[in-house]
């Protein structure tokens, strides 16, 4: 308006009100300050007055008739007449008349004419028609909430039905305080459906019909929506202990709850003044940016936030001053709530820009009729007066526009999911002018998600993933319908759904959702099973050669069946419906992982496996046999058993007892007592060294020990009588023999006997033989020589000679090899050290020798070595003085045989690597009194070392300390280490050297120092090679059905019996392996036995 008065209308009698005045710019927006009075509206009209008749001055009864009215309404008429209808809740006296419940009764009000109700029932759910618009103000005349207030009262006006909503978002207005705020939400159509969801995301259903409704306490944030439009109002309920305010108490308010689909972009309201003021602005969390408060960013007020649903609600306080306000946003609709805190005093309100009309001249009762996901119907009713008719607006992204005859109409080629502000204009028959238009805001349906996909299924939770529909959505609802049935709203194109039930079938359905949070899509479904939970108490049991028995409990939630697997070789499978199966067909000794997985009724899903490990039981061995009996031991063989052993357990049981473990298929049991009885048992392990079969027994006698103290002590012409010591162990008889003409032989239990029946002048060999309880195992003779009488003793004696001492001396000595002579890997250690030395330039080598150094002469001089056509000449020095290193390099010195550098070096090297980057380091050096040292990088054994001339001549009388720690500390020199790579060296120093350095030869390791190289050029000396590293030497003869499995070289003209398994093994030249029949040789060995030509 623009001019300087104005009639207020529509007021309530007896109120009070603040009347404010602000002048305002051209822009509409900017506003000065208020100028304001206070003052009353007069009385009650005459109608009034009569129901409630009520005197002025009885004080009294009007203090008991406060006490009496609780709840009221005023409906307010602006028409000349209009004709109202009132359908009643509760109980209400008109016109001295009560009517209740359902009942309903009529009137009719003027221009400006306004009638009160109250009543001391709940009239929540009266229903108010009016031929023309009117407007209703509800709420509580004496309200005394909790004991904290004092009949206070509390007032809004009331939507009319037509703009009720069903999607809201409701934050607590002060959550810090002690009585919670209550909501009321009401109805006005019959089987109306309300969801009602808090921030825990719990979402309880409810069903209100026509005029009913419910009342909630708010204890936090919450959303509201419905199937069909209802009201919300929201109660304030005042209390103490606000966090924003200094008053220590304020009076409750009531206030209209504005639906989501309601918000504007753009209010302009008003601040009290001596109120603590405040405004709480909601909108959605994509559109917390762009606001604008009085002119300035919202965010300069430093707002308190709180998030839910996609919402947020901020807080702003605007202190104590009253004043006019105006807040915008950019882009995006919002609502706002005004209220206001004072000491026992408080108010409260929300603004609907939709319902500020400004017309009489306006269609009545728009409504939505139908909506897709790119249309949406429209009616309405006609506006008083006359229309041609209807220009028809759907503001959005894309905005369409079209005009109408009828007072209906369909809005097509929208976006799905998208928010339209629909606008209805009644057109004057010149189609130009227009009256005010009636707005209300709709979502067009979301069309419905692709690609919905469940991954990530476990026992209690799917995941599900989606991709975004045609045009817009908020989020989205999914449903898991099942028992327990789920529901969740997410705004992402993902989740997971979480407390579901093992092994259960879910259809799952996803429903795209609009901003309201109302409008929904169609929905998308899939049906699957939740993976079914594990087996408990898996047990196996009755485990035999050949099966494995097993049993187990059912799983958490459902399984419709199990499915059984025995994996090993071969495997099997297996599915059952009941909690125990016997798994049959396995292979004796066999390891085999045991798996129950449940199954869900699809038999498709299944659940995590639970698994055991169990052995079948190793079959028996056969053909278990006793051999080289001694008398301390029993060689024991067999054959393999069917099916599967990883080693044996062997037991003798005698006195004493013996258990070892083998893995091989003979054995040797020591340690036992000559001439005693023993049980021998063979039992065949599993892999697991536990599991085992059932024993192979024979029973054996050990071999009686020899006897002691054979002496023959009387001598006739045709007996001798013998005696004896008894030998360590066990003798049951003893078995005595004369060998000569005649031999004779008898059988004692004593420890002497007499022979007779023997000729004069006769030579005897006596023996004795220790015999077991058998009556069968003999020991080992002890044999004396003597001759009947007739003799001297002089010729007796000279005749009684043992075997010559000197022929023995001489063969042991032909067996016995210097270490340089030793065979690694059938050649001589000496000659790994000369190719080394040959191959890293070497040109003159001076070769010492001491101990049998004419064995090692001999060899050197038949070698490749000592030829002209040798590149590294080598010269021998022999001494049988030299005792150290010190005694060589002075011998060295005297007969001045190197005067440079030079290397000294063992022959027991074995290296491929290559020197010339360490004597190109010595060399640059050039210094006096230094060592070089080459040095394995993996093993830090000393491979060789170099010393200057200087070095020598000054230390050689002290050389002969043994240790470098002597050397470099004793006498102060120092040491350069050279650090090899990736070559190999080592020194064969000991028997495990020995062996490490022999397999790796034969696993190549240090090529070209192979067997196949035959790099000493001796004749007879190549051999071949095959795959797994096996080395056959010439004229190697192979029995039937023997084999060499690998990492072994045989040397030439070896023999090898039949059925014979040979592996890691180096055999000498010329040997011979289980010649006899069915020898059965079985060689392997972890560590590298050497076999050289001894004989057989």
């Amino acid at each position: 308006m623009n001019a300087l008065f104005t009639s207020i209308t529509g007021l309530l009698p007896l109120s009070n009100y603040t009347l404010q005045v602000i002048a305002v710019a051209a822009d509409r927006l900017t506003g000065g300050d208020a100028v304001a009075i206070v003052t009353f509206t007069s009385g009650l009209d005459a109608t009034l007055r009569m129901q409630l008749s009520v005197s002025a001055s009885a004080k009294k009864e009007e203090k008991e008739l406060e006490s009496m009215i609780l709840a009221e309404f005023a409906v307010i008429n602006e028409f000349d007449t209009n004709e109202v209808t009132v359908t009643v809740s509760g109980m209400l006296d008109f016109n001295g008349t009560t009517y209740s419940d359902k009942q309903n009764f009529s009137f009719t009000l003027t221009s400006n004419q306004v009638i009160q109700f109250q009543s001391t029932t709940e009239l929540t759910g009266t229903r108010i028609v009016s031929s023309e618009p009117v407007a209703v103000i509800s709420g509580n005349v004496c309200l005394n909430y909790q004991g904290y207030t004092a009949c206070d009262v509390v007032l809004t006006e009331l939507y009319p039905v037509n703009s009720w909503g069903t999607a809201f978002v409701v934050f607590p207005l002060l959550l810090n305080k002690d009585l919670k705020d209550r909501i009321t939400i009401l109805s006005a159509e019959p089987n109306n459906t309300v969801y009602i969801t808090t921030e825990n995301t719990t979402t309880q259903n409810l069903i209100l019909q026509e005029g009913s409704f419910t009342v909630l306490e708010l204890t936090g944030p919450m959303s509201i929506n419905s199937t069909k439009p209802v009201m919300l109002t929201y109660l304030f309920t005042g209390g103490r202990n606000f966090n924003f305010s200094s008053f220590n108490i304020a009076d409750p308010f009531l206030s209209n709850i504005v639906p989501s689909s309601s918000y504007s972009d753009t209010y302009t309201f008003i601040t009290i003044a001596n109120y603590e003021n405040y405004i709480m602005v909601v909108a959605h969390q994509s559109d917390l940016t762009g606001f604008s408060l009085d002119g300035q960013p919202l965010e300069t007020f430093s707002p308190e936030e709180t998030q839910a649903f996609g919402f947020s609600a901020k807080l702003v306080y605007l202190g104590i001053a009253g004043g006019h306000h105006v807040i915008t946003h950019e882009s995006a609709t919002f609502g706002i709530y005004v209220f206001g805190l004072g000491y026992y005093v408080a108010f409260g309100y929300t603004i609907r820009n939709d319902l500020l009309l400004s017309g009489k001249n306006i269609i009545g009762n728009l409504k939505s009729t139908g909506i897709t996901t790119s249309s949406i119907s429209v009616s309405w009713s006609a506006p008083n007066g006359s229309a041609t008719g209807y220009r028809v607006e759907a503001i959005g992204n894309p905005s369409k526009n079209l005009t109408v005859s009828t007072a209906f109409a369909e809005i097509t080629g929208l976006v799905p999911g998208s928010k339209y502000t629909l606008r209805v204009i009644a057109l004057a028959a010149d189609n130009v002018t227009e009256v005010d238009a009636v707005t209300i805001t709709r979502f067009t349906k979301p069309d419905i998600i692709a690609n919905l996909t469940a991954e990530n299924i476990t026992t209690t939770s799917i995941a599900l993933s989606w991709s975004a529909p045609n045009g817009n959505a908020i989020g989205y609802r999914v449903e898991a319908i099942g028992n327990p049935s789920k529901n969740l709203t997410v705004n992402t194109l993902f989740t997971e759904i979480t407390g579901l039930v093992p092994g259960s079938n879910y259809t799952l359905r996803i429903i795209a959702l609009a901003a309201d949070n109302v409008t929904e899509g169609d929905a998308v479904t899939i049906s699957r099973f939740t993976k079914p939970d594990i087996v408990v108490n898996l047990t196996a049991e009755n485990i035999t050669t050949t099966s494995i028995a097993l049993s187990w409990s059912a799983p958490n939630g459902n399984a419709i069946g199990y499915r059984v697997e025995a994996i090993g070789n071969p495997s099997k499978k297996l599915t059952v419906n009941t909690l125990f199966t016997e798994i049959t067909g396995l292979v004796p000794g066999s390891n085999y992982t045991l798996r129950i997985i449940a199954l869900a009724a699809d038999n498709d899903t299944e659940g995590d496996a639970v698994t055991i490990t169990f052995f079948t039981e190793p079959d028996i061995a056969v053909n278990l046999t006793a051999s080289n009996i001694t008398t301390t031991s029993i060689a024991l063989s067999w054959s393999a058993l069917n099916g599967n052993a990883i080693g044996y357990r062997v037991e003798a049981i005698g006195n004493p007892s013996k258990n070892l473990t083998v893995n091989t298929l003979f054995t040797e049991i020591t340690g036992l007592v000559p001439g005693s009885n023993y049980t021998l048992q063979v039992i065949a392990l599993a892999a697991d060294n536990v599991t085992e079969g059932d024993a192979v027994t024979i029973s054996r006698f050990t071999k009686p020990d020899s006897v002691t103290n054979l002496t023959a002590k009387t001598i006739t012409r045709t007996s001798i009588t013998l005696s004896w010591s008894a030998p360590p162990g066990y003798a049951h008889e003893y078995r005595v023999e004369a060998i000569g003409t005649p031999s004779k032989t008898v059988t004692v239990d004593t420890l002497f006997a007499n022979i007779t029946g023997l000729l004069p002048l006769s030579n005897y060999t006596l023996r004795v033989i220790a015999v077991a309880a058998d009556g069968l195992t003999g020991g080992d003779a002890v044999a004396i020589v003597t001759f009947t009488s007739g003799l001297d003793a002089t010729l007796r004696m000279q005749l009684s000679v043992s075997v010559s001492a000197k022929k023995e001396e001489k063969e042991l000595e032909s067996m016995i090899l210097p270490e340089a002579l030793f065979p690694l890997a059938n050649v001589a250690m000496i000659d790994y050290t000369l190719e080394f030395l040959t191959a890293a330039g070497v040109q003159e080598t001076f070769v010492f020798l001491c101990w049998m150094s004419s064995k090692i002469k001999e060899q050197l001089q038949k070698s490749k070595w000592c030829q002209p056509t040798s590149s590294n000449t080598v010269h021998i020095i022999t001494s049988e003085l030299y005792r150290s290193l010190g005694d060589v390099l002075r011998d060295i010195d005297a007969k001045t045989l190197v005067l440079s550098d030079f290397l000294l070096i063992c022959g027991d090297v074995v290296s491929n690597i290559d020197i010339t980057p360490a004597l190109q380091e010595h060399r640059s050096r050039c210094q006096e009194d230094d060592i070089i040292v080459a040095m394995d990088s993996k093993t830090s054994p000393v491979l060789h070392y170099q010393k200057t001339p200087g070095l020598k001549k000054l230390q050689l009388p002290m050389f002969d300390y043994q240790t470098r720690n002597d050397f470099v500390q004793i006498l102060g020199n120092q040491i350069h280490l050279h650090v090899t790579g990736e070559q190999y060296g080592a020194r064969v120093s000991n028997l495990l050297m020995y062996d490490a350095v022999s397999s790796d030869v034969v696993r190549h390791w240090v090529y070209p120092l192979i067997p196949e190289m035959n790099f000493t050029d001796e004749e007879g000396q190549a051999c071949t090679h095959s795959r797994r590293n096996v080395y056959r030497g010439a004229d190697v003869s192979l029995g039937h059905g023997s084999q060499m499995v690998e990492n072994m070289l045989t040397g030439r003209g070896t023999i090898i019996g039949s059925n014979c398994q040979i592996s890691n093994s180096v055999i000498g030249n010329n040997c011979t392996i289980g010649i006899q029949k069915h020898s059965n040789i079985n060689i392997q060995f972890q560590k590298r036995p050497w076999l050289y030509n001894t004989g057989h």
